[in-house]
């Protein structure tokens, strides 16, 4: 009706994950119904389903998808076309939940999982599921560590502990999804931006190669759902990985971005145009 607010969008929600880690038992929980089949056995979930929920309020699209496998061991149509669902899924999400089986801790494949989320754009929360299985501090303390070990360019995705068998902690999931999109949909104003830069040229790194000396003359946000910023300097082949990875932890020190990627970009723009 006129001049009621507009209704909160609904938040896309992928729930992806190597094959048997519980993820309809978790889609389960989540959705309170039984629209995905649970079975002991791997790959069970050839599909991805759709189903609605409100949570306080709001909307939530959740998806649960088939477990993603590496392509040489897809040989089925059946698998390839859940893959291709899977892959879909993660194409429309705003937040992915990677489901991670706590008993075998995080593996390269959870990894490969992880950054094709990352690299499509999606907030990102690790949920750690039958941690309820884990009895010693050591086990706890090596997932732990394969989580850090296997996540070194993404410290910033959150991590949850549950049980989708015993809805350890599942609640909690709904403040993790909310977090890491409003975080994905954070717009910086362009004073905060310029403060950020002035505080990098004066207490950043150098740059320099032989007579050349990297200078960043202004920066702006180019976009959100991730957050996108672009960087006018006067040499863009300058800017190395290491340099890139170092403004980023410097502009998440300073603006957050918890759960999230961010894309920088840099652009030439020479000092006269600047």
């Amino acid at each position: 009706m006129p001049g009621e607010p507009d209704a909160e969008p609904t938040v896309n929600v992928a729930i992806i994950g190597r094959p048997n880690a519980g993820k309809s038992s978790l889609t389960n929980r989540l959705t309170a119904n039984e629209r995905s089949i649970v079975s002991d056995v791997a790959g069970t979930t050839r599909d991805a389903i759709d189903t609605l929920v409100e949570h306080e309020g709001q909307m939530y699209r959740i998806v649960d998808t088939a477990g993603l496998r590496r392509k040489s061991q897809i040989d089925e149509d059946v698998e390839y076309y859940g893959f291709v669902r899977a892959m879909r899924a993660i194409d429309r999400a705003d937040v992915a939940l990677l489901v991670v089986d706590a008993g075998i801790g995080m593996t390269e494949q959870d990894q490969k999982v992880a950054n094709l989320a990352i690299d499509r754009g999606c907030a990102l929360v690790i949920l750690l599921n039958k941690w309820d299985l884990l009895t010693e501090d050591h086990e706890r303390e090596k997932v732990m560590e394969t989580v850090s070990r296997r996540m070194t360019l993404a410290p910033w995705a959150k991590v949850l502990r549950i049980s989708a068998l015993t809805g350890r902690s599942v609640e909690k999931i709904w403040n993790y999804i909310d977090d890491a999109a409003a975080a994905r949909a954070t717009k910086v104003s362009t004073s905060a931006l310029n403060a950020f830069l002035t505080d990098l040229r004066e207490f950043g790194h150098t740059v320099v190669d032989g007579k050349r000396r990297l200078r960043m003359h202004y920066v702006t946000q180019t976009d959100v759902n991730p957050p996108t910023f672009t960087y006018f300097v006067n040499h863009p082949d300058l800017v190395s990985d290491s340099y890139r990875r170092y403004v980023e932890n410097r502009m998440r020190t300073k603006f957050g971005f918890e759960g999230t990627p961010i894309r920088l970009h840099f652009r030439a723009k020479s000092n006269k145009e600047a």
